[in-house]
């Protein structure tokens, strides 16, 4: 076998391994983390309503990491009411919650109960009917996409903290311990009420069957991650 054909074997071996991957809500939502801090930095107070800055990126491994989000969003199918065409952030300011429709309030208002119950809240707190679940919980999804933000900044700093040259010190222990204990199970706990109202259908998601249906960028993680080298 020729170097280049070793070359193109290694790809191709590459390329089905990556096929065989899947994508959980979890991942799916580190991921959405991810690009939200490439684009706002640490703070989502300058969020768009929509996507058409994304779209007019420069910058071939943010736009990559857009397409790839999108393909998710369009395997969920979670789409805004009366609406076909799916928005990054129209998803993010959890506008696919919006309803008129009594029996979808219902269930909106179902996944309310149950993220109450995962916070382990008394939902009569908060006088929320099922005539009104569809606001509150449009409401309810972007400020644990905020809070799951602020996590993600702190989980980023907490490791970066600790790969940094820093040894033994109180302060590196101090700050690894408490990303042990307590903000990976936050992120967790926040993860698992934002996937709730995502709905009952939200999944692992194999890649290979997004590539073939949704449009995800065939490209590995180790080739963004030279991407992401090539335009650093």
């Amino acid at each position: 076998m020729t170097r280049l054909n070793s070359i193109e074997s290694a790809k191709s071996t590459a390329l089905e391994d990556f096929r065989a991957q899947t994508i959980t809500p979890q991942r799916f939502m580190r991921n959405l983390m991810e690009f939200l801090s490439l684009i706002y930095g640490e703070s989502l107070s300058g969020l768009k309503h929509d996507d058409s800055e994304v779209l007019l990126l420069r910058n071939p491994p943010r736009k990559l990491r857009y397409h790839r989000l999108m393909a998710v969003l369009r395997a969920y199918k979670l789409f805004p009411r009366n609406s076909r065409k799916l928005q990054l952030h129209a998803f993010v300011r959890g506008l696919f919650l919006e309803t008129k429709r009594i029996e979808k309030q219902q269930k909106v208002y179902e996944r309310l109960l149950q993220v109450c119950r995962i916070g382990h809240l008394d939902v009569s707190r908060f006088g929320v009917g099922s005539q009104f679940a569809s606001y509150a919980g449009v409401r309810l999804f972007y400020h644990l996409i905020e809070y799951r933000f602020a996590l993600h900044n702190v989980a980023d700093w907490a490791v970066g903290y600790m790969c940094g040259n820093s040894g033994l010190s109180i302060a590196f222990a101090f700050s690894y311990e408490m990303y042990k204990q307590y903000l990976q199970t936050m992120i967790d706990c926040t993860d698992q009420a934002l996937v709730c109202l995502m709905g009952e259908h939200i999944g692992p998601l194999v890649v290979g069957d997004l590539i073939d249906r949704y449009d995800y960028p065939p490209m590995t993680d180790d080739e963004l991650m030279n991407l992401d080298i090539a335009w650093f």
